[in-house]
């Protein structure tokens, strides 16, 4: 299948708007700010990944475990996420955070489930 979605760009403004969120209370999380950082940029990474990779299959057994993968290690990761966030930010903050996540999340998956 050949595509010009670009899973690169679609990832990065996937994930921008948490970054856009947690960046001005990451000073607040000493140690755990690093950690949060770099849990983002594995969501940016997987949704990029998996995306390439479905969109270069042709093999629709692939392709859907690649999608059951995202499903199953996304809101993994949100939860780690969450984890580590909800103690530090008040709790309207945290729950705005957690819902922009929720809304990466669904959004990754959805975009996945359409290149099958």
């Amino acid at each position: 299948m050949s595509s010009t979605f670009d899973a690169l760009a679609f990832a990065k403004g996937l994930v921008q708007p948490a970054r856009d969120l947690i960046a001005p209370h990451l000073a607040s999380f000493g140690d755990d700010a690093a950690e949060i950082s770099a849990k983002l940029a594995l969501i940016e990474q997987d949704v990029q990944l998996t995306i390439q990779a479905i969109i270069l299959s042709n093999d629709v057994t692939m392709t859907r475990g690649l999608q059951e993968d995202l499903a199953r290690f996304l809101p993994a990761r949100r939860d780690a996420i969450m984890a580590i966030a909800a103690g530090k930010l008040a709790s309207s903050t945290a729950a705005t955070f957690d819902a922009v996540l929720a809304v990466v999340v669904k959004a990754a998956i959805i975009a996945a489930k359409a290149f099958l």
